[in-house]
């Protein structure tokens, strides 16, 4: 199976799975050299979501069970107001109807800045549910 990614490079994909969820077309693929992609496609505009780059960093399906999830619960369940989370390209700041992709160091200022731009934020609902979905992945892939 041939693809051809959003950046331009041909790579042999050996796992692919895809999920529509609320508006969101989900791509998870595993390449034939083990690199994991992702792509999250809002489908009203037809364009990539900040989800992607901070799902490339948070791979490790233990590490999202034991970290990542708890935070979004301990938010959706109303124990904490917002929980910050890091990776290597940005961060997720999540609160309970939104999440936010921010690169700037002042989190209220990234918060403002993602606001403008609707790939840098998500319904929280969703970014769980995508969140899911790439463990079962990750999982599946033995990783």
């Amino acid at each position: 199976m041939m693809n051809k990614s959003r950046f331009g490079l041909s790579m042999k994909i050996v796992s692919k799975k895809e999920h529509q969820l609320n508006g969101y077309l989900v791509i998870f693929y595993l390449s034939k050299d083990g690199r994991l992609l992702v792509d999250v496609i809002d489908e009203e505009s037809d364009s990539h979501s900040y989800i992607e780059g901070f799902l490339h960093h948070w791979s490790d399906f233990g590490d999202i069970k034991e970290d990542l999830i708890p935070m979004i619960d301990s938010v959706k369940n109303g124990y904490s107001v917002n929980e910050f989370v890091s990776s290597e390209i940005s961060c997720a700041y999540i609160e309970s109807e939104t999440t936010f992709f921010i690169h700037e160091s002042d989190i209220g200022e990234g918060k403002i800045e993602a606001a403008k731009d609707p790939n840098r934020h998500m319904p929280t609902s969703i970014f769980e549910k995508i969140i899911l979905k790439w463990v079962e992945f990750l999982e599946s892939q033995g990783r």
